[in-house]
């Protein structure tokens, strides 16, 4: 299961969603841009995430950054293979608008075809907190 590529999901309003990830810096940064399409609408860029290999501290890291002035620091915890699917286990950690902290853990299951992602204890300031995004598993199909 390979990320680079295009990836979509169509919400319940008919918002299109596309995540392009691509290898950049001479395949030494791994970028996730996320935009989203109204209806009718201009593409529209949502968010930058970044994964590369941190060798001060030995482990790849992330980073999150929106539209919304959300600075999300990352790690990978692990990588796993089972068959053709790969699964990342990610802790995220950093600053969302407002001056909130915010933190969770996020797994992501790689297919060929699909990234399921879903959020394990989502925290705003440190105390459980429900986002409307972040109770469920969300599924992105690839395009390209």
């Amino acid at each position: 299961a390979a990320l680079p590529g295009t990836w979509e999901t169509t919400a319940s309003d008919g918002t299109i969603f596309r995540q392009v990830v691509s290898w950049v810096a001479d395949e030494h940064v791994l970028k996730f841009e996320r935009s989203a399409k109204a209806p009718g609408g201009e593409w529209v860029s949502e968010s930058l995430f970044v994964w590369y290999w941190d060798p001060a501290y030995d482990h790849i890291a992330t980073l999150y950054l929106d539209g919304h002035g959300t600075v999300i620091h990352g790690k990978v915890e692990s990588i796993t293979r089972s068959g053709d699917a790969v699964t990342i286990v990610a802790s995220h950690e950093g600053s969302r608008f407002g001056g909130l902290t915010m933190s969770t853990q996020a797994t992501q299951v790689i297919t060929d075809k699909t990234i399921t992602t879903t959020f394990q204890d989502m925290s705003l300031d440190g105390m459980r907190h429900k986002m409307s995004w972040s109770e469920g598993a969300q599924t992105i199909d690839r395009v390209k």
